[in-house]
């Protein structure tokens, strides 16, 4: 009735008894099994800024399957399969408020190298998730160093949202260990790089960043309209989360 299959677990033994008695089948299922999931996650990626509901609605059942596929791919040196994962399953961690597993989870992926294309797109967004869930536990500290890594990698990275992001976490750090002047420049460099560059959602949290700086800073004035084209852009993609977030930004100004 839930469009899922059980396996009856004495039926689930005898299976896997029998594919370990087949010379190499269980390392190439497990790669396809990680393959498949990479294209399963790749694909709720785009609702991390959107409607998030979605995103966590698929994951839920798919946990243990995702969580299995992530540490197959870095098991087997797989960067490229990573990459495809990491941004749906840090989104997860993020929003079910289960940031110290996503970050025990997600960080043996910095052992892997940041080489090829693969390598650095996988670094820069392990990165980005990995400063976001370090911050939302309050270890400003780490999270400021991990974005300030991810900076350094963005340029050769190949995802624009994750470089624009690693500015913004780093920001944001800087923001909550009492350094406002050294935040507002990087929501001002992130601003810069997604004008020219970003997606249209980094566009609206560049934004909707410098705009709550700006606030406690008393320019007023330069703050509403950043706040109100940033709700304005997160309403445009569909992104809830920072929608409610400028709303919230525009009742405190």
């Amino acid at each position: 009735e839930q469009g899922r299959l059980d396996l009856h677990p004495l039926v689930g033994a005898y299976a896997a008894e029998r594919l370990a008695a087949q010379a190499g089948a269980p390392a190439q299922l497990a790669q396809r099994h990680a393959e498949y999931m990479a294209g399963e996650l790749e694909g709720l990626a785009p609702h991390a800024v959107g409607d998030v509901r979605r995103l966590l609605q698929a994951v839920d059942p798919e946990l243990a399957n995702a969580q299995a596929a992530w540490g197959r791919a870095l098991a087997a040196g797989r960067a490229d399969l990573a990459a495809r994962m990491v941004r749906t399953l840090w989104a997860w961690f993020e929003n079910r408020g289960r940031q110290r597993e996503g970050i025990t989870l997600l960080e043996p992926g910095l052992a892997l190298p940041p080489q090829g294309s693969a390598g650095r797109l996988l670094h820069v967004r392990l990165h980005h998730g990995l400063s976001m869930l370090h911050h939302r536990i309050g270890d400003n500290l780490r999270g400021l160093a991990v974005a300030e890594t991810g900076m350094a990698l963005a340029e050769t990275g190949g995802d624009v949202e994750a470089a624009i992001g690693c500015l913004l976490n780093a920001g944001t750090c800087h923001y909550e260990m009492g350094a406002p002047d050294k935040a507002r420049a990087l929501f001002e460099r992130a601003l810069t790089v997604a004008l020219e560059r970003g997606p249209p959602q980094c566009l609206a949290w560049a934004r909707g960043n410098l705009g709550a700086a700006l606030t406690d800073l008393g320019r007023w004035d330069e703050a509403e309209e950043l706040l109100r084209t940033a709700l304005a852009g997160s309403r445009a993609v569909g992104d809830h989360y920072n929608t409610a977030v400028h709303l919230i930004n525009l009742s405190a100004l």
